[in-house]
């Protein structure tokens, strides 16, 4: 079987399985050729897998490519492979099949005609000898005829040596390495375990109350997924923070086409809980924890944001969570993997207070030259909602255009 690799050709071969990664490769039984011309893989797994396939026993390895990587070519080469900066075989299946050909005579190329010669002066005796002539018992003759045969069991053995040795120093390092790296791989799964276990120890201790407020604090949840997270931590009182919040995640799903999550984390008061009292909120609390379909809301209010809480909240398939951290702690309430943090104040005083630098911070009502962003006053506020979606749009474009950035949803 001859396998194409490459991600951006179109499959019109007919001799040949076109696939885009030499993972897929693996599962094919009986590859000969290999041709490679771009893979998802990257440099140092493609050479972990070429010299796996070397020892598999593929026979034919050709790098066509316009952009070639150094490393690769040095794994092609390792192995006795071939490179081809023209990708026009790539595009006539005719020329591609010609071009095999040609390399396998190559490949033979200088014992060719070494070794047809011996075997015409092999053949020559053996038909002299089975007819009796008497020129076979010349001394230079039978010297002729045995260095004949030295030589063709010279150019066997060297080809079995060829075969055994070919590539070995190259293929060698990038075993050792695979398997370094596989090692790596394990402990760093122990150690993710062992923090996990810590975090959970961590987690159950006794919550902290401040008893001169009345506020609760909570313990960080320590997050180590992989999807995007924006962290947006009220430092001070901010206003409009939950509008403005409200209208980029409106922005995400509907301009952006985004899965979007917002996850606000806010304090235990009566006053606080009216506030959220609107059906476009779904509240998790201690009491309602083990309702499964709470979690798939778009939009959740909770006021106990314990581990298992929000692993569960963290945890679910989307493109970016937002998570607006209300509890007023010394600590953030998600820490690990956040792809972006913003804080919110209440004014420019707050800079010292928290130690924070103005780019950082979205500022409420006033300003600071440099800011992140300010959600200023908006007189005649429409009451209609669509109007508000499409009024904070047109009036924190460029704010919203910033986070798009920073969280990476556009460069």
């Amino acid at each position: 079987m001859k396998v194409i690799v490459s991600t951006k050709l179109e499959d019109i071969y007919d001799n040949f399985v076109l696939t885009d990664s030499l993972k897929k490769v693996r599962e094919m039984p009986g590859v000969t050729t290999l041709i490679l011309n771009d893979c998802i893989e990257g440099d140092f797994d493609i050479g972990v897998f070429i010299s796996e396939f070397h020892k598999n026993g593929v026979k034919q390895f050709v790098y066509i490519t316009e952009n070639p990587s150094t490393t690769v070519k040095m794994v092609i080469k390792g192995v006795n492979g071939y490179f081809i900066e023209d990708e026009f075989y790539l595009q006539d299946e005719e020329e591609l099949m010609s071009l095999l050909e040609e390399l396998g005579l190559e490949e033979d190329g200088n014992n060719y005609s070494l070794a047809t010669s011996n075997i015409k002066v092999i053949s020559d005796f053996m038909q002299a000898f089975a007819r009796g002539e008497d020129r076979i018992k010349a001394p230079v003759y039978l010297e002729q005829v045995s260095t004949a045969v030295n030589e063709l069991v010279e150019i066997n053995h060297n080809q079995e040596l060829q075969i055994s040795a070919m590539g070995t120093s190259a293929i060698e390092v990038f075993e050792k390495a695979s398997s370094i790296i596989k090692a790596m791989d394990t402990q760093r799964k122990n150690i993710e375990k062992q923090l996990q276990e810590l975090e959970d120890n961590q987690n159950n201790a006794p919550t902290r109350v401040n008893l001169s407020n009345s506020l609760m604090f909570w313990q960080p949840y320590r997050y180590v997924g992989n999807t995007k997270i924006l962290l947006i931590r009220e430092l001070s009182a901010c206003r409009y923070l939950t509008s403005f919040t409200l209208g980029y995640l409106h922005h995400l799903h509907y301009e952006m086409n985004k899965r979007v999550k917002l996850v606000i984390c806010r304090q235990k008061a009566q006053g606080l809980a009216l506030r959220y009292n609107h059906e476009m909120f779904t509240f998790i609390n201690s009491d309602n924890a083990n309702m499964s379909s709470l979690y798939d809301s778009e939009i959740i209010v909770t006021d106990s944001p314990k581990k298992e809480i929000m692993k569960d909240l963290l945890s679910k398939p989307c493109d970016l969570i937002i998570v607006l951290d209300r509890l007023f702690g010394n600590m953030d309430i998600v820490s690990g993997k956040i792809t972006a943090k913003v804080n919110a104040i209440s004014g420019r005083g707050d800079l010292q207070r928290f130690h924070v630098k103005a780019e950082d911070c979205i500022f409420s009502v006033t300003g600071v030259k440099n800011s992140f962003c300010n959600l200023f006053t908006i007189k005649e506020f429409p009451d209609e909602v669509d109007a508000r979606y499409a009024y904070y749009n047109q009036t924190f474009a460029d704010a919203y255009a910033k986070f798009d950035k920073k969280v990476g949803i556009i460069k």
